[in-house]
């Protein structure tokens, strides 16, 4: 049973955590390690557990914030000079010249961890950077640049660096092929000097020069410097494959103690964990830099803002806790080896199912946004910003709603690749056999739902398009047969009377065949395509399938 606990502290958490306030009553669904699992108004997520105690303790709570334990191994160590970011979690006020004021939400470039108290620069916007001391437990550290995308870049540092006639830099690879190298903002930065960029979240970048703290970049046709922690790297198709990356940060004597299988399947795990971060990174960026900013705006009502977005929070919400079951497990595996996957797989994809419902509604959503793109000034407008400012890399909204699909057909093979380089004696084996089947029955779900939707909307249009005026009773498509289940459509086309050679519209249901004529001179191919102007009238009587007796036609 769950067990409730009150919020000590307020806490504002990444992708996939739960956020409070102070004084919060959350229900605790699992209470395990640093972080917890539970729930608070409807939203559900991972938290410290330090914030929180248990009610009848809560009166005699504490009232200063404790560090946040670290989720991810940083980089950063006491004596580094390396900058990290870190967001102020609780307020504090200097007491002395050499001590730096916080207010929550601002970001600080941390340049040394010593013990209690940190050193670090404030990162405001629109302000002047100051520098000074603060409490570390009032700051939480944000993710840097990850190993595996260090070394995923190392490895081409050495290949002939080239400009190309726009100024971008591009890294020359085998043959003619050569690729831009980007990277998406993922926080708001304003430039305090001449020569640094002024970058907004969701930015993408032409990366010219890496090293260090401090990139060098172009955004807008300007040139100039920006802080690396602020920005991830983007996929980038022809420069290394992902599931290959992990093997640059393994030294020569170590990769070669380990068996071209096993090898194989290192790679595979690697390539699944990858690219889920990069699919919860996108999924991110759309409700950041699309779905804010139109719903804020009132760009986009709330009704036609459901069903373009539809439960991408709950997808997001499910992934992240996916993407952080895979990271553990790579944290409890030995040094770049992940031991066992399949069971994690079997626990986790059956709990993916928010997919079926956000694909089975993109074929609307499509049509929403494809309206407001025809129609709409204000929603033309912000495209043209987005494309400006190359938001998500200056693609459509429409390819990013596409993602979740792409990623549940993408689930199956990523998992048989793991399973075609594991043993059958191997520990892992009988629970990758268990994750494809998982994977696949994923899939045909969303399939499945995609399938019902569609076949809804078309009956949907055809109540309110076909004209059936012999009926002595009214008659609803979208409804259930009599012993068939729901009415679905299994086929349609042009029917030609023998006869006559007269041309016929022809639906065949489940249960019965319609034969339709159109009542004005649009042809068929748009008349159940959903072409709202045309109306059609029923020719006959519908044929019910259990009185219909089917011949093959003679050969002459």
């Amino acid at each position: 049973a769950n067990k409730e606990f009150v919020a000590l502290y307020p806490y504002t958490g990444q992708t996939g955590d739960l956020s409070f306030s102070q004084g919060d009553l959350i229900s605790v669904s699992k209470h395990d390690g640093e972080w917890w699992e539970g729930s608070v108004n409807g939203r559900t997520g991972m938290f410290p557990a330090t914030y929180v105690t248990p009610k009848e303790d809560a009166a005699a709570a504490p009232s200063a914030a404790p560090a946040t334990p670290v989720k991810e191994s940083s980089s950063l160590k006491s004596a580094s000079t390396k900058p990290v970011i870190g967001t102020v979690i609780n307020p504090y006020t200097a007491t002395g010249p050499e001590e730096l004021s916080l207010a929550v939400g601002q970001l600080v470039a941390v340049s040394k961890q010593d013990g209690d108290w940190w050193e670090g620069t404030l990162q405001a916007r629109g302000k002047k950077r100051a520098s000074g001391r603060f409490p570390g437990a009032f700051v939480r550290l944000l993710p840097s640049p990850s190993e595996s995308q260090v070394a995923k870049r190392a490895a081409h540092v050495s290949q002939q660096q080239q400009v190309s006639p726009g100024g971008a830099s591009v890294l020359s690879m085998s043959g003619s092929q050569t690729t831009v190298v980007k990277v998406t903002a993922l926080f708001d930065y304003e430039a305090a000097n001449e020569d640094e960029l002024t970058i907004t979240r969701g930015n993408t970048i032409s990366v010219h020069e890496r090293g260090g703290s401090w990139w060098r970049g172009e955004l807008n046709g300007k040139i100039g410097l920006f802080p690396s922690n602020y920005v991830q790297e983007m996929d980038i198709v022809g420069i290394v494959n992902p599931a290959q990356a992990w093997t640059s940060a393994i030294a020569p004597e170590a990769l070669d103690s380990i068996k071209p299988d096993e090898r194989k399947r290192q790679q595979a795990i690697h390539e699944l964990i990858s690219t889920e971060q990069t699919y919860v990174d996108a999924l991110v960026m759309v409700t950041q830099c699309f779905r804010k900013p139109l719903m804020e705006k009132g760009i986009l009502p709330e009704d036609k803002g459901n069903m373009v977005f539809t439960n991408i929070s709950e997808i997001i919400s499910g992934n992240s806790i996916f993407l952080r079951s895979l990271k553990d497990r790579q944290k409890d595996g030995t040094p770049f080896l992940i031991p066992l996957i399949g069971d994690l797989l079997s626990e986790q994809l059956p709990r993916l199912t928010s997919h079926v419902r956000f694909c089975s509604c993109q074929i609307r959503a499509s049509s929403v946004l494809q309206e407001l793109s025809a129609s709409d000034e204000q929603f033309q407008q912000f495209e043209q910003e987005c494309l400006k400012e190359k938001v998500g890399g200056g693609l459509p909204l429409q390819s990013f709603l596409l993602k979740p699909m792409q990623r549940v057909t993408k689930y199956p093979l990523l998992v048989q690749q793991i399973l075609k380089y594991t043993p059958e004696d191997h520990t892992d084996y009988s629970n990758l056999v268990a994750a494809v089947e998982l994977a696949q029955s994923l899939c045909a779900e969303v399939n499945e739902g995609v399938r019902m939707q569609e076949n809804s909307d078309r009956l949907e249009w055809m109540q309110d398009h076909v004209v059936m005026p012999d009926l002595k009773e009214y008659f609803h498509f979208n409804s259930n047969t009599n012993c068939l289940g729901p009415r679905k459509i299994l086929r349609e086309g042009m029917i030609s009377k023998v006869a006559s050679g007269r041309e016929l519209q022809g639906v065949l249901f489940n249960d019965f065949l319609l034969l339709a004529k159109p009542i004005n001179s649009n042809p068929f191919a748009k008349a159940f395509g959903g072409d709202q102007e045309e109306k059609l009238t029923m020719y006959r009587h519908p044929y019910f399938l259990n009185e219909v007796l089917v011949k093959e036609a003679s050969a002459d």
